[in-house]
Order: C-alpha cells, then sequence, then structure tokens
C-alpha cells in the first residue's frame, strides 16, 4: 500500500533540491514572507540528550564541547560547534534515523519550564521550545508555553539504536599512568630485541617494559644491581637511566628465563607509588561479559583500588560470577566476610573504567556504562536478565528496579526500548530526620500492565524460577486485558468513523454497525477490537491494542472491497461499499427518481459513476489506514502531560542543530524535541540552511523554497502531490509558487525592500504570543505600503 502521511507535521517531510539534483522550473508566482518569529529551542545542562548511542547531559556535552570541539560561530552570546556528534531522530513516517548533529550553547537566564508526564518522563526547556503533539490524530509542535495539561506529547517507544561497539584507545589511556604490555607491545619487544638476546639499543622506557615484561618489581631489580629502590624509579620516571645503571640491568635479562605472553592476557604496572604487577585476561564481549557486568553493576561496591561483591539470595549466580571472573579475566575473588567477597588490585580497577566504563564510587556516582546501548540485543537481554533479577523487586503484578544514579535508569530505560518494553519512570525522596531537607532522592523503572509483562518474560525473563512462575500465574489468571491509561493513542472519533464509513461500515448511534440499513450488531460485536470503540467516542483516544487487532482487519476488508472494485455486480458494489441511493444521485446531478429509471433503463453512466465514487472512497480510506499505521507502528508512544510548572534558571542552556530532520531525543526517558519554520510548513523545505541561522534560530539571508500545485481532473481538488491524496488519480500541473523568507532584522531589510518589486504577493507573520505591532513589523508594513 502506497504511504501517505498528511497527519504529520511538513517538518517531518523536509526535501532538499540541492542534495537530489532535481532541477527546479521557474516559478509563476513569487511570496515573500516577512515579519517577527521568536524561533528559541533549547533545554537545561541537567537533562539528557541521546548522541553517540550514549546519554549526555547538557553539562556532559560543555565539557566534550571544550575538549574537541570546533567553534563555527559565535554571535549574540550563543556558540554553535561541531563536535563530530551523530543523534537519533524521526523521519516522516516516525522511524528511527541517524544523522549528524551540531551542538549549540547559549547562556540564559528567566523562566523555563518543566514538563512532566503520566509514564514518568520530564523535559526542562526554554519557554519557546517546540513538543510534538498529538491532538485527536494529528500532530503539531506545540511551544512549552503552549502546552497543556492532558496534551499528548510524542515520546520514544523503542530504540533502534545501531549495533557495531568497538572498545578503542583504552591502551593508551591506561599508559598514560601505567606501563601495559599487551600482544602487539610483546612482539614490537621480541623484534626489537631479535627474541630477547640484545637489549643495548633499547631505550629507557623499553628497557622498563622488559623489567615488567620480567615481571621483575622495582625493588627486586634494585636489590639485583645494587641500588635503591628510590634511586631506579627517579632514573625510569624523572632522570633517565645512566649507562652504568642502564648496563647493570641489561645484565640482569640473560639470566632470567625468556617471556612469553598469551594473546588475551595484560601485563600492567604502575608507574608510580607501586611496584606491584598485575596480569589478567583482555576480556572481550560476550553473553558471559554480560552477565559479569550486571552483577558488577547490581551488587558491586567499588573502590579505587578493590571490587568487592555481597549476595546473599542468589548463591547459584554468586558461583557463576566467580567462575566468569576466572574464565574472562583469571582472577580470583576472596572472602572477605561472611557474605562479602573481594579482589584487589589498582591496575584493574583502572582497566575496567578505561575500558568498559566501570568508574569506582558508589552506586550513586558510578553509573551503568551507556555502550550497553551499542551491544547486540540478545546480549542487552541477557544483561537485563540478570541485572533484574538481582537488584528487582517483583510483586504480583509489576516489576520494580530502584537506582541511585539517575544515568542508570535513563540506560535501563534505553535498553528495555530497545527491545520492545515500556517502562514506568518515577522518584522517590528521602528526607533528613531533623528536617524538610532532602537528603537522597531515588528513582524507579517499572514494568507493569499485562502487555509489557508478557513481552518481559517473553523477551527477558528473570533467573528466579518461582518468580516467572508467580508472574506466569498473574497473566494466566488475570480475567480481563489490564487496563494501562498510559498508553493510548489519541485519535479522533470523527476519523475512525469516516475511515469506516469509506469501507462500507456505519456506526451509529449507539455505536453498532450498518453497512446496508439493516442491524449487523452481532456480526461487529464478534471483532475483536470493537470493545475500544465506544471509549474512543468519549475521549477521543484509543487504545494500542485496538489498532493492534483492528489495522490488520482493516486491511484484508480492503483487500476485499479491491477484489469486489474489478467487478461490475451494481448492488455488490453499492452493499459493500455502503453507497445508498442518495450518494450516487449526488454523484450523477440527478435526483432519486431519475436514478431508479436510468437504473432500470441500464444506463452504463450508472455503474461507471458509481465505480469511480467507490474507487474514491477507497482511496481514501487507504489514505486514512496509512496514516493510522504509522501513528501505531513507529518509534513514538504519546504520553499525556501531567504537569507543568516554570522554574528561574540562571546557566546555560543547550540544543542540538540536525541538518534535514530537525529534531533529536533529549529528557528523561527520551522526549521528542524539535523546531521548525514558517517556510517550511508552507512547502516542505526548510530556508534555515546557513550555519548561523540554525546557530541562532532564525533567518539571517533570503531563505528560498518553492512547490508545484497540481489539480486533479478527475475530482478537481487541489495538492501538491502527483497522486491525488482524495481519489487517487493522476495530477495536472497548475501553478508553481515560490517562498521567499525575508526576515525582519536591520542588516536584511534593505534586501527586502529592494526586492518587494518582484513579489507577486506578501505574507506578513506576527507572533501570536507578543503584543503587535512589534518594530519591525511596522517597518515591513511600511515597505509593502
Amino acid at each position: 500500500m502506497r504511504s501517505v502521511t498528511p497527519l504529520l507535521p511538513k517538518s517531518l517531510k523536509v526535501k532538499w533540491a540541492i542534495t537530489t539534483g532535481v532541477w527546479m522550473p521557474q516559478a509563476d508566482v513569487n511570496i515573500g514572507l516577512v515579519g517577527h518569529i521568536d524561533h528559541g529551542k533549547c533545554v537545561s545542562l541537567d537533562d539528557f540528550v541521546l548522541v553517540n548511542n550514549d546519554i549526555l547531559t547538557g553539562r556532559d556535552l560543555v565539557k566534550l564541547v571544550e575538549e574537541k570541539g570546533t567553534l563555527i560561530k559565535e554571535d549574540g552570546g550563543g556558540k554553535f560547534y561541531d563536535v563530530g556528534f551523530n543523534t537519533y531522530c524521526l523521519d516522516d513516517k516516525l522511524d528511527f534515523v541517524k544523522t549528524k548533529a551540531f551542538v549549540y550553547l547559549q547562556p540564559y537566564r528567566g523562566e523555563m519550564i518543566k514538563v512532566r508526564t503520566v509514564s514518568g518522563r520530564e523535559l526542562t526547556t526554554t519557554p519557546n521550545h517546540p513538543f510534538l503533539v498529538n491532538r485527536a490524530g494529528k500532530l503539531e509542535w506545540v511551544r512549552a508555553d503552549m502546552l497543556k495539561s492532558g496534551d499528548y506529547i510524542s515520546t520514544l517507544k523503542k530504540a533502534s539504536l545501531h549495533e557495531g561497539l568497538r572498545f578503542e584507545g583504552y591502551i593508551d589511556d591506561l599508559r598514560k599512568d601505567h606501563i601495559v604490555i599487551d600482544a602487539m607491545r610483546f612482539d614490537e619487544l621480541k623484534k626489537k630485541t631479535k627474541n630477547f638476546t640484545e637489549f643495548v639499543h633499547c631505550l629507557d622506557e623499553e628497557i622498563n617494559e622488559l623489567r615488567v615484561l620480567y615481571r621483575l618489581r622495582e625493588d627486586e631489580l634494585a636489590n639485583r644491581i645494587g641500588i635503591t629502590r628510590q634511586h631506579l624509579t627517579d632514573s625510569f620516571n624523572y632522570n633517565g637511566l645512566s649507562e652504568n645503571v642502564k648496563r647493570k640491568i641489561i645484565g640482569v635479562f640473560p639470566d632470567l628465563p625468556k617471556p612469553h605472553l598469551s594473546g588475551d592476557v595484560l601485563i600492567i604496572c604502575p608507574r608510580k607509588n607501586s611496584c606491584k604487577i598485575t596480569s589478567f585476561k583482555n576480556a572481550e564481549v560476550s553473553a558471559d561479559l554480560m552477565k559479569w557486568m550486571a552483577f558488577v553493576c547490581a551488587e558491586d561496591r567499588k573502590g579505587k583500588n578493590r571490587l568487592r561483591v555481597t549476595q546473599k539470595k542468589y548463591s547459584g549466580l554468586l558461583k557463576e560470577f566467580f567462575d566468569i571472573s576466572m574464565k574472562e579475566f583469571g582472577i580470583k575473588f576472596r572472602k572477605v566476610g561472611e557474605t562479602e567477597y573481594e579482589f584487589s588490585g589498582r591496575a584493574f580497577v583502572q582497566y575496567l573504567d578505561k575500558k568498559f566504563h566501570i568508574i569506582a564510587g558508589t552506586s550513586r556516582e558510578s553509573p551503568i556504562p551507556s555502550w550497553l546501548l551499542s551491544v547486540g540485543r540478545e546480549l542487552q537481554r541477557v544483561f537485563l536478565r540478570w541485572f533484574v533479577t538481582l537488584e528487582g523487586e517483583f510483586n504480583r503484578n509489576s516489576i520494580v528496579v530502584t537506582q541511585a544514579n539517575r544515568k542508570s535508569i535513563q540506560i535501563l530505560v534505553l535498553l528495555f526500548m530497545n527491545n520492545g518494553i515500556r517502562p514506568i519512570l518515577s522518584s522517590v525522596q528521602k528526607y533528613a530526620a531533623n528536617g524538610t531537607r532532602i537528603k537522597r532522592e531515588y528513582y524507579r523503572l517499572k514494568i507493569s500492565g499485562k502487555d509489557e509483562l508478557a513481552k518481559f518474560l517473553e523477551k527477558i525473563g528473570v533467573e528466579d524460577e518461582e518468580v516467572e512462575r508467580k508472574i506466569a500465574r498473574y497473566l494466566t489468571d488475570i480475567k480481563k486485558r489490564s487496563k494501562d491509561p498510559n498508553f493510548v493513542i489519541p485519535i479522533s472519533y470523527s476519523v475512525l468513523k469516516e475511515l469506516l464509513l469509506k469501507l462500507g461500515m456505519k456506526v451509529d448511534k449507539i455505536g453498532t454497525w450498518d453497512g446496508t440499513g439493516e442491524c449487523r450488531k452481532k456480526l461487529i460485536a464478534k471483532r475483536k477490537w470493537y470493545w475500544a470503540l465506544p471509549p474512543c467516542r468519549i475521549r477521543n483516544t484509543a487504545s494500542e491494542k485496538m489498532f493492534e487487532l483492528m489495522l490488520p482487519d482493516l486491511e484484508k476488508r480492503i483487500s476485499k472491497l479491491e477484489a469486489i472494485l474489478n467487478t461490475n455486480e451494481f448492488a455488490l458494489l453499492k452493499k459493500e461499499f455502503g453507497v445508498n441511493n442518495s450518494l450516487l444521485a449526488m454523484e450523477l446531478g440527478i435526483g432519486k427518481t431519475t436514478l431508479n429509471r436510468w437504473r432500470k433503463q441500464r444506463q452504463p453512466e450508472v455503474l461507471q459513476k458509481l465505480k469511480g465514487l467507490c474507487n474514491r472512497r477507497l482511496h481514501e480510506a487507504k489514505r486514512r489506514l496509512g496514516e493510522l499505521r504509522i501513528l501505531f507502528s513507529g518509534h513514538v508512544f504519546y504520553d499525556k502531560v501531567t504537569k507543568i510548572e516554570e522554574i528561574s534558571y540562571n546557566d546555560h542552556v543547550v540544543d542540538l542543530a540536525v541538518p534535514y530532520y530537525n529534531n533529536f531525543i533529549s529528557g528523561f526517558g527520551g522526549i521528542v524535541s524539535h523546531n521548525t519554520t514558517l517556510t517550511e510548513a508552507l512547502s516542505g523545505v526548510w530556508t534555515d540552511v546557513h550555519s548561523e541561522e540554525i546557530r541562532r534560530g532564525i533567518t539571517i539571508r533570503l531563505g528560498y523554497a518553492d512547490t508545484s500545485f497540481m489539480r486533479c481532473p478527475e475530482c478537481g481538488r487541489r495538492s501538491t502531490k502527483k497522486k491525488c491524496p482524495y481519489c487517487g488519480a493522476s495530477t495536472e500541473f497548475s501553478r508553481r509558487v515560490s517562498f521567499v523568507d525575508a526576515p525582519g532584522h536591520e542588516m536584511l531589510m534593505a534586501t527586502m525592500i529592494s526586492g518587494a518589486a518582484i513579489m507577486d504577493g506578501a505574507m506578513l507573520v506576527i507572533a501570536a504570543n507578543e503584543p503587535c505591532p512589534q518594530p519591525q513589523t511596522k517597518e515591513h508594513l511600511m515597505a509593502l505600503d
């Protein structure tokens, strides 16, 4: 079926003539767009942004900009940077797309708007920041200060993140403070020393590496050559080796067994303050490593020099964790308490930090590593299965995971959504015993509802068989599908009614169906999605379950009608398409009496017009069904706004500029963020393509876009499509119109005035939330007079 998306805002349908190389004919009409509109679009520094398969706060972005950002433009206090980022956004079918993004930073002082949804998603933005809102099935961009409690904003439903994880640079990072011998360095040293037989030409650093490779501690080597350890340490790190000391060290190596190194082993020794040489296996991503990571993230207390784990309940998982530790890393934990086990080794802790981003500290300081977002779904499920088993609180009808680190919850949310499961978020404040001051805040993730729990058991599950049986019993015993008001799709009942009418089904006042004037309640009531229609009529929302059942059913109905349309059965066409005599007579431009006479005379025009009418109704139904399918099957769900509050703010704000798509994912839980322009909404082309335009959210030069208006010869309606969206017929070119976006600031007033003579018309745009006229508006009115 042909994809159609007229319910989507035009800002999701950008087409770029400059990238396609399509020749654009000269426009018949030139329209100048003038006026003053504010395009502010920024989020707070404490909010999350999805970039490079990672979850970063605005403050993280600021640090990265300072470290490696390239300043593109600076003006008016704001700065626009290229940091080499990729981000994810939505295309015109609400599918996930990975694309390049730029960072915009600007100091901001004033009111910010904090938006919270019924499922616990949050985002704090400037008042002009747009949200993608679903109002009764129509998606539109709504500024934060225009949002209302009860609006449904677009939130990430499933995160199809790209795989392809590679750990790079961690060896170089380790070598800043450690001597590291891996397989590659071992081969280089072996070649340099001719299989460890000649050491005369080795540099001081290479001699130190050979010391580590031969497993000689500094104090042991110092004793062998007759100098103090401090002298040897200073020689290696500061002063350099004297010829005498170097000759003595070289004389030690031939008396020792030749070193060897397995390909997956690292030998590490700190450069300062330690003489301990550590060796362990360099683990790679595997299912066992996912289990190990889950155990460490759930049960570990990480210090700078040791790992300590504790587990009372799941002794089987603890034993498997120890086995994996030996298999993957070659390390062994020792018992230090009744239920506590520890592995000491500063070098190993540093290795976990540099490679796997397991940061030393408490669970509040050490989030779950975000690289888990880049591994395959099967490995993610292994991690989630172990982590939820160890950290989850299992109730009869829900699973709850509590974390002290907010980023950990955000990563868990994306992991679950990447596997098709949508959790509910919340937070819990712990207050000081002697006052009302919040002492600690914890963040919760909950999986509830029959559908979500069933998906959890099917895709992830838990290691505790009793818990699995408990949840399975709940899912089996529940009589009705659990109602979850969070996961509904706003849709106008009149739109559904119109769609069903086009397919030959009529909904009467009490919600029964009629296709031919006779009640067909028994037939329709058997459909599994029928139960959701009466609530839809009241609330203008429908459950996702209804869409899941209804859309395939209506697809079958369309296939049946297409087959009927190829016949010449007059009565069958009327019955199945629900066309009565009044509609057909109106189509023919005659009365019902004349229609009856023509039918008796078997006038061919009657059948021809009936088939034309049925064809238009079928194409309209396909178009509507395509729109509904996109609303249902995209990567977003529609989350009800429950709280909107204004807060004072005095800091930088951050924004991602995403060419071509102009939206990104931000906030706690993943909210669609975006900005748009008027020219784009009219023509489908975004005129703000200059870097400073993106940075400032304004048009600083004349933006140009044009579009062709087409006319359908069959139904006479106009559109911008080559195929009529109403009847499916091929359209004919009518007129080409260009739009020139002439902004209101002073640097382009002269250009706008000089170009006014060639304009056939003008469209004056003003901001509806500001007093009118503004000074720039007055100037434009004078120029257009």
